[in-house]
């Protein structure tokens, strides 16, 4: 039994069990001296108000610790969204120079970057974790460093308030997300705009993709159990947009709620699209744990077949999803040899949970294996199009590559 962590009604029991994994983009030295800690990861649904969540909170200082090694710039696709994300938010909104522009979460200033780049010098970020935030300091953006929340948002609006909020990839990320939300609709002015980005739990559910279900994510939206949230803590969505972001995230634009002003057509669209898939049924959940349990034996079969033909595998990504792909699956060195990635603060160590080894893409030429499993699948085109010479292929969401079809 649990209180949902929006409405606070009660749920009695999780719909996805994954057991005890390592928390994500935690990683140990070579020599596996360190003892690993694994945490409960246990999914539910609440019947009341629809939000998918997190039995567990682990405190967020514990997983966004001053050795957090998530770099947003690291992805050249999302920093050619958020360049574009930048651009129409300035056409959009008419935004003049001076507006005050704050982003949550800001993590190594990629976003706010593009805004100094256009001439915009009232910003701020907020970002918790140190490692991150210096990075963004450095860069010249303002930095808090701290979580944000209602507290946070008081003490920011006691200098100026915000004429535009973003907070993109966050919400999901705490564990108070009625406080959060306030601060949101506390920093924000009369006649500004909260724009708000969070992984789809549609498709979340309906591509199966259960390697995006981690300790880092509390919450797992729809629209409707979002515009629950916003309505109960003074904010109004207005419109919505879809956007490609980590399997299919959606953008929401948020207003005062004391604004008069109607939602355009996107809102009532997207909460019909979720009725009509039932997104608002136990039913629907029950039979995502199935499928992905069906999943995992059927993937651990085939890197058998692979191996047992005498396939030399080894992975790319050394990510969240990545993570918990492998831990959950239960795939270590035996299975590949080792993982590359981009992030030069996550190499020379080993994956938590696995025995796997993580290099830079140098590895691939150095030590040359038969195909390569991409973990970081929502960059599968970015990094395909990177190695052509590489033979690539992804388990997750759907299969891609130069093997026969699961």
């Amino acid at each position: 039994m649990m209180e949902c962590r929006s409405c606070g009604k009660k749920i009695e029991k999780p719909f996805m069990d994954f057991g005890s994994l390592p928390l994500p983009n935690t990683f140990v030295s070579l020599d596996n001296t360190e003892t690993v800690k694994r945490y409960p990861l246990a999914v539910y649904f609440c019947g009341h108000c629809t939000l998918v969540q997190m039995k567990n909170q682990i405190p967020p200082e514990e997983i966004f610790s001053d050795s957090y090694k998530y770099f947003s710039s690291y992805s050249s696709e999302l920093l050619e969204q958020s360049q574009k994300l930048c651009e129409n938010i300035i056409h959009d909104f008419n935004l003049s120079k001076e507006a005050r522009i704050v982003e949550v979460a800001s993590n190594d200033g990629y976003l706010l970057n593009f805004f100094k780049k256009a001439g915009y010098d009232n910003i701020l970020g907020v970002e918790p974790t140190l490692s991150t935030a210096t990075i963004a300091i450095e860069k010249g953006i303002p930095t808090e460093v701290c979580f944000f929340n209602e507290e946070t948002a008081e003490r920011i609006s006691k200098i100026e308030q915000a004429d535009v909020i973003i907070a993109n990839n966050v919400i999901a990320h705490v564990p108070d997300i009625n406080g959060f939300t306030r601060g949101l609709s506390t920093l924000v002015k009369d006649t500004g705009i909260v724009i708000v980005e969070f992984q789809y739990v549609l498709d979340l559910i309906r591509n199966r993709l259960f390697d995006l279900m981690y300790h880092e994510h509390f919450s797992y939206f729809s629209l409707q159990s979002i515009q629950a949230l916003m309505n109960r803590n003074g904010l109004k969505i207005i419109r919505v947009e879809k956007t490609k972001s980590q399997g299919g995230s959606l953008r929401v634009f948020c207003i005062n709620s004391k604004v008069q002003q109607d939602p355009d057509a996107s809102v009532q669209e997207y909460l019909y699209e979720e009725w009509r898939f039932g997104l608002n049924t136990k039913e629907s959940y029950e039979q995502f744990s199935d499928d992905v349990h069906s999943i995992k034996t059927r993937c651990n079969e085939y890197i058998a077949k692979l191996k047992k033909n005498g396939k030399r595998l080894a992975a790319y990504g050394a990510s969240c999803k990545g993570s918990v792909f492998l831990n959950y699956l239960g795939l270590d060195q035996s299975s590949l040899e080792y993982i590359v990635d981009k992030n030069e603060n996550k190499q020379n160590m080993l994956l938590a949970g696995t025995d796997i080894p993580v290099y830079g893409p140098e590895k691939m030429k150095q030590s040359k294996v038969d195909l390569i499993l991409i973990l970081s699948w929502n960059l599968y085109d970015e990094i395909v199009a990177e190695y052509p010479d590489e033979k690539f292929f992804v388990l997750l969401p759907d299969y891609k590559g130069n093997e026969a079809k699961l």
